[in-house]
């Protein structure tokens, strides 16, 4: 028993739990891939994406870093007061800052924001 007073969960009942979870997480997530039945996770399914602009969601405190593709600045984000580094970076069209985009882009990590 937890300190709530509720039955504790048996072996059994907790793996058949599990198994049902996990199911639907399979479900929700992957896709059927084309060797043979083999599973794809959906990058997208684990990306974040934010409903609001950068300029809305952060306040910029102050410029820590900054190099020849642009700057990292420290910024609190506006709901949670958290502190953030946000790296900006030009619109342009040159082949070395249009890597460091895709590089970027490949980053997976729960405190990155896209």
């Amino acid at each position: 028993k937890d300190s709530d007073s509720q039955p504790a969960m048996s072996v059994g009942g907790f793996k058949r739990g599990l198994r049902k979870a996990l199911l639907r997480v399979q479900a929700k997530y992957l896709e059927s891939g084309v060797n043979q039945g083999a599973a794809v996770v959906k990058r997208d399914s684990f990306l974040r994406k934010s409903s609001t602009t950068l300029e809305e969601g952060y306040l910029p405190k102050t410029q820590i870093g900054s190099g020849s593709f642009g700057a990292v600045s420290l910024c609190v984000h506006t709901l949670t007061n958290e502190l953030r580094a946000v790296k900006s970076l030009p619109k342009d069209s040159s082949g070395e800052v249009a890597r460091e985009f895709e590089v970027l882009a490949l980053l997976d990590h729960p405190h990155i924001v896209r």
